[in-house]
C-alpha cells in the first residue's frame, strides 16, 4: 500500500524515545499510513545533509523528528529543513565536498548516506529533464561533482520494481524506456557542459561505487 506519509527520527542517541513519541502521536491520524526511518548517533553537522536529501527524495511528506542535546544540531536540522526544502540548496551545493548528480533511481542518496558516514559532506541533486539545474552547480569547482548514470534498461527495472513496492499506480512515463533514454540524454549533457566525472552505477554495490569516487577525488 501506498503509505501517506514518512517519519523521519534524528537523535544523537539511540532514538528511542523520539521513535515512541511520534509513533504515539501518529496513533492519533487514523486510516493514515506512514514509514519510520530512524538516524540515531547523529552528532555532526556533516551527517545531516544527506538525512534532508533522502527526505526531500521521498514520494510522500515528511515529518522530521529530533531529540538531541547538542544545540548546534538541533540548529542545523532546523536550518537544513527550511534550506533544503525545494531540492535545490544552492548554499548546500557551495559548502559541500561532494555533489552527485543524476536522475531518479541512480542511488544518490544511499551514496550520500555512505560517504556522509565516512566524514564527507555530500549533496546530491536530482536531474530532472525540462527543470533547470541550480546556477550554484557552475560556480564551484567540477572536481567535486560526480555524475552518476546507469544502463537504460536496468533504470526501467529498477523503477517498475520502485513503484510495485511502493503501492504506486504504475506511472508511464516515469518507467517508459523512451522517457528514461530522453532523461538520460539530459543528465548527460548537463555532465558535459559541467565538465565532471562519471560513474556508471549500473550492478555495483554502494560501496563500490563509493570507492570509485573517493579515488576520483583523492587522486585530483
Amino acid at each position: 500500500m501506498p503509505f501517506d506519509y514518512f517519519i523521519y527520527v534524528i537523535s544523537d542517541a539511540f532514538g528511542i524515545t523520539a521513535e515512541s513519541v511520534a509513533r504515539a502521536a501518529a496513533r492519533q491520524f487514523t486510516g493514515k499510513h506512514y514509514r519510520m526511518h530512524t538516524f540515531p548517533n547523529i552528532t555532526k553537522e556533516y551527517q545531516l545533509t544527506p538525512i534532508i536529501q533522502k527526505a526531500v527524495a521521498e514520494p510522500a511528506p515528511v515529518i522530521v523528528v529530533f531529540t538531541t542535546v547538542l544545540e548546534q544540531i538541533r540548529n542545523s536540522i532546523i536550518s537544513e529543513c527550511e534550506a533544503h526544502d525545494d531540492g535545490k540548496a544552492p548554499e548546500g551545493i557551495m559548502k559541500a565536498d561532494l555533489v552527485l548528480i543524476g536522475v531518479s533511481r541512480t542511488s544518490k542518496t544511499p551514496l550520500s548516506m555512505y560517504l556522509a558516514y565516512l566524514n564527507y559532506r555530500v549533496i546530491n541533486i536530482p536531474l530532472v529533464q525540462y527543470t533547470p539545474v541550480p546556477e550554484a552547480l557552475f560556480k564551484i569547482n567540477a572536481g567535486k561533482i560526480i555524475g552518476l548514470v546507469i544502463q537504460p534498461d536496468l533504470l526501467n527495472k529498477i523503477r517498475i520494481e520502485r513503484t510495485r513496492l511502493m503501492g504506486y499506480r504504475q506511472n508511464d512515463h516515469y518507467v517508459s524506456m523512451t522517457a528514461i533514454l530522453d532523461e538520460l540524454e539530459y543528465a548527460n549533457k548537463i555532465m558535459r557542459k559541467l565538465g565532471c566525472a562519471v560513474i556508471d552505477v549500473s550492478n555495483k554495490a554502494i560501496e563500490e561505487t563509493a570507492n570509485e569516487i573517493l579515488e576520483i577525488i583523492l587522486n585530483q
